[in-house]
């Protein structure tokens, strides 16, 4: 222990941006460290035991407030991939939390390329007044204007997840990081604990799941089975075979099949009988996978005409319920209203429709349709974000379109006009290259010609 303390209060300090920091009186070091001891040891204690990931991390960012008596503490969450930061977590003590109205829903690291270099270079940043820094660096200086930042210290996490802890508006210790690095430490282990987490859905039912006869079943991207009970992904069920019986029959589930119709649909090289024998092997392994999240039930009944799905569950279908927003989204006039519906369209697409056979002749079609369908509506959307000038989430949204589609002129189109819009040229530019090396040279045109035109 007196070792970390010797190195977090000895002479190495975070870069002080604007006037040089006097050098403290050995009188002040001493209440520093009796301050830090103080309140590290009062953390301990409120926190020691508990294992939820949103008490321990906002623990520590109210003690991040109270030790340096500031405004704000938060986790600044980074994507350096595209270029974002996105306040996660945090705490104010302040009677009015204008979080989400000061900070937009990310940030450009292009206005904060200081930032960038400390996280890249893993040093905590500090500005003790941002007057200092008006005349070289106006776009972090007008950034922080914005954000009501008088005085801010940064410092970095770098262990899987990338980010900082930051105090906004500090008392005391303005260009004294030691502290906030410590908090670092706790924090990047809840926040890769919370997207863990979040990736695997761990045994957390959606909330209209609220019966044994409720399911919900995802079929964009890889296959994801709900039940009240918890939830089981396609690689769970460990029979690729039988994924594929199952999701033929959830995309005919209003017809009963007999197993020579699937052999022929899925399998139409393969004419022997044995075949057919074996649908029946591949459903009993299916349903005894799936016994833990069914119960008693059964996703498919056995009639004597074949199989089908069981008509006694309510199952809903992700790729239903998009088609159902996307015809709501035709019926409605006012453009928020559509908006909305085709967000949650959208949101709803993970990929290519059950992925793993997405290029399978007996799926073929049904994965065309789909993804037609959301590039077209996607481009609607952004359409109608762009007309209500909110170039942030225009550029979010083109962001999660590229992601699944990076050839399409339109996606690239609205990224680079979102960013231009928001007086990012620069990265715009950078967005423009990244353009030009998936798309054809003819379509590349075409985008260069769209962008003059706007």
């Amino acid at each position: 222990m007196l070792k970390i303390f010797e190195k977090w209060l000895g002479k190495e300090t975070a870069p002080v941006i604007g006037e040089q920091a006097a050098e403290e009186p050995p009188e002040e070091d001493t209440q520093y460290a009796l301050d830090f001891l103080h309140e590290l040891t009062r953390l301990e204690h409120e926190l020691h035991g508990s294992g939820d990931p949103n008490q321990i991390a906002m623990g520590a960012l109210k003690s991040g407030c109270d030790f340096y008596q500031a405004e704000w503490c938060g986790i600044l969450d980074v994507d350096m991939d595209v270029g974002v930061f996105t306040p996660l977590w945090w705490y104010t003590p302040m009677e009015s939390d204008r979080t989400t109205e000061l900070f937009r829903e990310f940030e450009f690291a292009e206005n904060f390329p200081r930032w960038v270099d400390a996280l890249q270079n893993n040093f905590a940043i500090a500005v003790p007044d941002v007057e200092t820094i008006r005349e070289t660096d106006p776009d972090e200086y007008e950034s922080y204007k914005r954000l009501e930042v008088k005085a801010v210290i940064g410092a970095p996490y770098m262990k899987r997840s990338l980010g900082f802890v930051a105090v906004k508006n500090p008392k005391r210790y303005k260009d004294r990081w030691e502290y906030l690095q410590m908090l670092s430490y706790v924090v990047v282990a809840e926040v890769n604990e919370r997207k863990l987490m979040e990736r695997a859905n761990i045994m957390v039912p959606p909330e209209q799941l609220l019966s044994h006869k409720d399911v919900l079943i995802k079929l964009f991207g890889n296959m994801e089975i709900y039940t009240y009970k918890g939830m089981m992904r396609e690689d769970e069920l460990k029979s690729p075979k039988g994924c594929r019986v199952l999701v033929y029959l959830l995309l005919n589930r209003h017809r009963c099949l007999p197993s020579r119709e699937l052999v022929d649909a899925l399998w139409p090289e393969d004419e022997s009988d044995n075949a057919v024998n074996n649908v029946r092997t591949l459903l009993y392994r299916l349903r005894q996978r799936t016994e833990p999240l069914m119960g008693e039930q059964s996703l498919i009944e056995t009639t004597s005409n074949g199989y089908q799905i069981n008509k006694d569950l309510n199952i809903t279908m992700d790729c239903v319920q998009f088609e159902e927003y996307c015809v709501a989204a035709e019926k409605v006039s006012g453009i928020e209203s559509k908006i909305e519906l085709l967000k949650k369209a959208v949101m709803l697409y993970r990929g290519s429709l059950f992925a793993s056979a997405a290029t399978e002749a007996w799926l073929l079609p049904y994965e065309t349709r789909f993804h037609l369908k959301y590039i077209s509506t996607m481009e609607e959307l952004l359409g109608l974000i762009d007309k209500t000038e909110n170039h942030s989430e225009l550029y979010q949204y083109s962001v999660m379109a590229l992601a699944i589609e990076q050839t399409n002129v339109g996606f690239w189109y609205w990224n680079i006009h979102a960013l231009y819009a928001n007086g990012s040229s620069g990265m715009a530019k950078r967005e423009l290259e990244s353009a030009k090396d998936v798309l054809t040279p003819e379509d590349y045109q075409a985008l260069l010609e769209r962008l003059k035109q706007k």
